[in-house]
């Protein structure tokens, strides 16, 4: 019996129709679709440590493996730093573009301390028996607010933090007078969203730091900071924490300068122990020459 051609026709696209629905062609092409591939548990505890082993000396901070739907924005609210820190430790230059199981370092927030609070004058403690009389060092009680404004070339500047961030620049070097010792030093600002986060440019730089200190503390200190020529009152933070850009400087890593209005990166809110230091500072008369 004689098929028709067209029969036949019908016939074979049939048949192939069926094929094509049985085998898709990405059978024959050998062609998956992507997919994510997520750390377990026990391979995400091995990539931390490989991660924490590499850069075992090299930073202060702890290991993150990201995870599918973390951004830098999400981390740095996560973790109390900003996002500049973050990519600045990491080397990462799209602040936009980060991966699933990236091994992140996270620097250490610098700590918030609570105010000091003193007995007012002439109250009395008694101790053993004996009657003690309390007198404590004067405290002025200018406020902030009634400091005035100095002007350039007599005085120190109460410069708010917004005015100057405005004056700073990546890589930078500016100068620092501790206010209690007259020592002073160079460092480089890295970054700064709410506060200038600097380096000691030199060995001699962290040396002199050192003798400020005596040893590293995250006490806050008055110190005027002189920058592109503006003598500004601000404070300071002893204490080596986070990455560290320069590697010839003998100093572990970097520490923060403090100036009216400014605040701490961990918990987004003004410091009053540093806001105290600014004031102080403010009040420093400086040398002839300086």
């Amino acid at each position: 019996m004689v098929k028709s051609p067209i029969l036949l026709i019908c016939i074979t696209l049939l048949s192939l129709l069926c094929v094509i629905f049985l085998y898709p062609p990405s059978v024959f092409l050998c062609v998956s679709p992507p997919r994510e591939i997520i750390f377990s548990a026990k391979e995400e505890l091995r990539e931390k440590a490989a991660a924490q082993e590499h850069y075992a000396g090299k930073t202060k901070g702890k290991i993150y493996i990201v995870k599918k739907g973390d951004t830098l924005y999400s981390l740095s609210k996560r973790f109390g730093v900003t996002i500049s820190e973050l990519a600045s430790v990491n080397n990462i230059n799209n602040i936009n573009l980060i991966y699933i199981n990236q091994a992140l370092i996270v620097p250490e927030p610098e700590p918030e301390q609570k105010p000091k609070l003193q007995p007012p004058n002439g109250q009395i403690k008694q101790k053993n028996g004996e009657t003690i009389r309390v007198i404590n060092p004067p405290v002025r009680t200018t406020s902030i607010e009634q400091k005035p404004k100095s002007i350039e070339g007599e005085g120190v500047l109460l410069m708010p933090w917004k005015e100057v961030k405005k004056l700073l620049k990546p890589k930078m070097t500016y100068t620092l007078i501790d206010v209690d010792t007259n020592l002073m030093f160079n460092v480089v600002h890295r970054f700064g969203t709410l506060h200038s986060d600097v380096e000691p440019r030199t060995p001699k730089d962290t040396e002199i730091l050192k003798r400020i200190y005596g040893e590293w503390s995250w006490e806050r200190r008055a110190v005027v900071a002189i920058i592109n020529g503006k003598k500004i009152a601000a404070s300071l933070i002893g204490m080596p924490h986070g990455s560290q850009s320069i590697t010839d400087n003998n100093f572990p890593g970097m520490i923060c300068v403090h100036f009216l209005g400014s605040a701490v990166h961990k918990t987004g809110k003004v410091d009053p122990q540093h806001q105290a230091m600014v004031k102080k500072a403010s009040f420093y008369e400086l040398p002839p020459d300086k």
